[in-house]
């Protein structure tokens, strides 16, 4: 996994692959029994390794931005640290603010679903979205 967007963007680009944001939190519970419930089906590994370029954005995370990155949001709040801005791009970009949440890009940044995907322990449920979204990112729309 990648911890930087831009970073992942780069790898999916090359790689020719969809991004899968996964908004997370050192201190998540609900992302910790996605990862242990739903991640680790086979077939959602298989997916997941094959079919994406995954980028977790911990939004807990406390390493400071370097002084040049750091700024005051539009809401007011001062972005200091990389979980600060991870937290920003959630909330400005989807207009939600939950852990886990599972969104996913094509090669420009743009949306490959309107689902606010959170913690869900159907396995096959998870399977059914993911296999949507490749197929969407397939055919271009």
């Amino acid at each position: 996994a990648y911890f930087d967007l831009e970073e992942g963007m780069a790898a999916a680009k090359a790689l020719n692959k969809p991004v899968m944001l996964d908004f997370t939190g050192h201190s998540c519970a609900n992302c910790r029994k996605m990862e242990q419930e739903v991640w680790k089906n086979p077939e959602v590994l298989k997916l997941m390794r094959e079919e994406f370029v995954l980028v977790s954005l911990y939004v807990d995370e406390s390493k400071e931005l370097p002084i040049e990155e750091q700024h005051t949001a539009p809401n007011g709040d001062r972005i200091e640290t990389v979980g600060n801005q991870n937290l920003e791009y959630e909330t400005t970009k989807f207009g939600f603010n939950a852990q886990p949440l599972y969104k996913f890009l094509d090669l420009k940044g743009n949306s490959l679903s309107d689902v606010n995907y959170g913690y869900d322990p159907d396995v096959d449920k998870f399977i059914a979205h993911l296999k949507g979204v490749i197929a969407k990112f397939k055919s271009g729309k």
